[in-house]
């Protein structure tokens, strides 16, 4: 969807054609104008991603010798907001019933291991491996390659998600049955949501934030939150040390005045 909608403005910058001999830093500055004049920056920053991964492959083609984009910066985009739940939210969504259980248990289930969406979706029984650590006894850990980034994943699992699965079955199958499309799953979490009278906007994908921030909030460093949610660049987790700070300060400044 997005590299047909970055080829639509394309077309309408070159006018149908454009010679990779005229493609330079003037030219893409030239497009980025026009996406900027368009679209949010944050869909212009996008866009123009798909033109810039283009003119990469055109460098391995040996079209080009060496890529215009690298010489002008790139289009900045407002950070979005990361919402997550509190544990008192967490608490509120368990107590609530949901009409589909399994909705409500996979949504839970990633707030306690920061699986995304689609690992959580197409996670079996055969990825959940039991584990003997130092000896204390027998623990469990959801072992797994990341679909987004292929990157292999060790999350050990804590009392509160070990209670939200099932017994291990027989035969080996999907942990939760979600025989639904995303949209589906969505309209009923926001049910639940509704029903446990939380009013953020919360995604699925909120639950992958909510296991950051509490990993963070409870003593976690950066680089063990990074390696659990599988992120490349460490960039990426320091989003979240941000949230903590933040809420840090509002704690304190909440302090009753004595």
């Amino acid at each position: 969807m997005y590299k047909r909608q970055a080829y639509k403005y394309l077309v309408q910058y070159t006018k149908g054609s454009v010679l990779f001999a005229n493609i330079d830093k003037t030219w893409l500055e030239g497009f980025q104008t026009l996406l900027l004049n368009s679209l949010s920056p944050s869909s212009a920053s996008l866009y123009f991603s798909k033109v810039k991964c283009a003119l990469r492959e055109s460098i391995k083609d040996r079209i080009l010798i060496s890529n215009p984009a690298d010489q002008i910066d790139p289009i900045k985009s407002k950070q979005k907001e990361r919402e997550f739940l509190t544990v008192d939210e967490l608490k509120k969504i368990i107590d609530t019933p949901c009409r589909n259980d399994q909705v409500k248990k996979a949504f839970l289930f990633s707030c306690f291991t920061g699986l995304r969406y689609g690992d959580i979706v197409a996670l079996k029984w055969s990825q959940i491996k039991e584990i003997n650590f130092n000896g204390n006894g027998k623990s469990y850990a959801v072992q797994l390659t990341q679909s987004k980034t292929g990157k292999a994943l060790h999350i050990p699992l804590n009392n509160t998600a070990l209670k939200l699965i099932e017994d291990r079955p027989e035969i080996d199958r999907l942990v939760f049955q979600l025989n639904m499309k995303h949209r589906s799953m969505q309209r009923i979490l926001q049910s639940l949501l509704d029903s446990a009278e939380i009013s953020k906007k919360i995604t699925f994908h909120c639950a992958r934030h909510t296991y950051a921030v509490l990993l963070l909030a409870n003593g976690a460093n950066l680089m063990t939150v990074k390696e659990l949610l599988g992120h490349r660049d460490i960039k990426s987790t320091q989003i979240y040390a941000k949230v903590v700070d933040e809420s840090k300060v509002s704690a304190v400044s909440n302090l009753p005045t004595i």
